[in-house]
């Protein structure tokens, strides 16, 4: 008699054990399919999550570039006006200079007028030689009477003296403007900033990195103060860049932001108005209203949505990460799960 004798003689226990395995993967197939419907409800809510991220990222895009559009269409305005108020100032001193030339006509009128009545009285009286044919040389006068002096008339000979002496002013300046030029670059090789740098990258490069013996911007300040600076303007619209990028690290909320993301996004604004380096830092240094909008509160509004926004996709590009990775967790303890039924 075989050791398997005695389960062919007891047929309930094959009974009683098939259908308690087929239970056990039926419950397990369940829980699979239960899993499955919970994970594509999860990652329809996950899509539907990521679809509004990007419509909202799409409408601020639209609504930054109505508000750029505004921005540059009240610039323009206000330049045009700029200009009307200062053409119309110039036809206002041409005009005033063209009413200075009429009087200056009308006193010579009166000077020459005055000049003929002082001739006639002269004539009438005889005391100027008189020209052949006329009354005085019919007379028995022999000697010739003397000369009176005509008047002649005081004519300003200031504007020459006066545009000479700008000539020479403006001249002096030009020279000693050069002779501190050459004294600066003779103390300071080197340290002037660069003229030819057109991106915010790379003026943050050039601010916060030494390149052999110069040091940098803050060491140069610090050892010599501005004296190594030659033009005051230019580097004052570098440093409110650089200001500008410091104050929103140091105001912004959002986790790891450094100052080669706040770059990206004064570049994306000045590809966007078409602005130079200049430009945006002069628009930066602008703290008054123009037609109601401040130039820097502008800049600085675009810069805090464009993060704002980039926070926001980064924080959903991480949640989805999490939930696959849980979701492979979840499917490797479910295969796990069953195979340790299966060989139960």
């Amino acid at each position: 008699m075989s050791a398997f004798d005695h389960i062919r003689d007891e047929p309930n226990v094959i009974d009683v054990i098939c259908p308690a395995f087929v239970a056990k993967l039926e419950t397990l197939q369940c829980g699979i399919d239960l899993a499955n419907t919970n994970l594509a409800k999860k990652m329809e809510s996950l899509e539907r999550e990521v679809r509004s991220c990007k419509e909202d990222l799409l409408e601020r895009e639209e609504k930054a570039s109505r508000l750029v559009q505004a921005v540059m269409k009240e610039q323009i305005a206000a330049a045009f006006n700029a200009n009307l108020l200062a053409m119309d100032s110039r036809f206002q001193t041409f005009d005033s200079r063209l009413e200075t030339i009429d009087s200056r006509f009308e006193a010579m009128a009166n000077d020459m007028d005055c000049l003929k009545t002082m001739m006639r009285a002269s004539l009438a009286q005889g005391s100027v030689p008189v020209p052949p044919g006329t009354v005085a040389a019919a007379s028995s006068t022999t000697s010739a009477p003397a000369q009176v002096p005509v008047p002649v008339p005081e004519v300003a000979e200031n504007t020459a003296a006066t545009e000479k002496a700008a000539a020479a002013e403006e001249s002096n300046k030009i020279r000693q403007n050069a002779k501190r030029v050459t004294q600066v670059n003779k103390d300071y090789p080197g340290w002037q900033l660069k003229k030819n740098t057109t991106t915010v990258h790379q003026l943050l490069e050039e601010w916060y990195k030494s390149v052999g013996s110069v040091p940098l911007v803050v060491d140069r300040n610090r050892m010599a103060g501005a004296r190594w600076r030659l033009s005051i303007s230019f580097y004052k619209r570098r440093l409110a860049i650089i200001k500008f990028i410091d104050e929103v690290i140091e105001q912004s909320d959002y986790p790891g932001i450094e100052s080669h993301h706040v770059a990206a996004v004064l570049e994306k604004y000045m590809t966007m108005t078409n602005l130079q380096l200049n430009g945006l830092g002069a628009r930066l240094q602008t703290r008054k209203a123009v037609n109601g909008v401040v130039p820097s509160h502008t800049v600085r509004k675009f810069v805090m949505d464009e993060l704002d926004a980039k926070s926001r996709v980064e924080s959903g590009t991480a949640r989805v990460s999490i939930i696959w990775i849980f979701f492979n967790l979840y499917i490797v303890a479910l295969i796990s799960i069953y195979f340790v039924v299966k060989m139960d």
